[in-house]
């Protein structure tokens, strides 16, 4: 089972790769308040395959 969420210093290049693009480009989110925070966060989306 994988964590709702993953803290970006545990990152490495396995998961750039997952991603598509450099760690390097990735700005840590920060806000006010909890809201804020969740809206600035990444989130990966999961392919919806269409069986008709």
């Amino acid at each position: 089972m994988e964590d709702e969420f993953t803290q970006f210093e545990s990152l490495d290049e396995e998961d750039e790769q997952q991603l598509g693009m450099p760690l390097c480009l990735i700005q840590i989110p920060r806000g006010k308040n909890e809201k804020e925070l969740i809206e600035k966060m990444y989130v990966k989306q999961t392919e919806i395959k269409n069986e008709h």
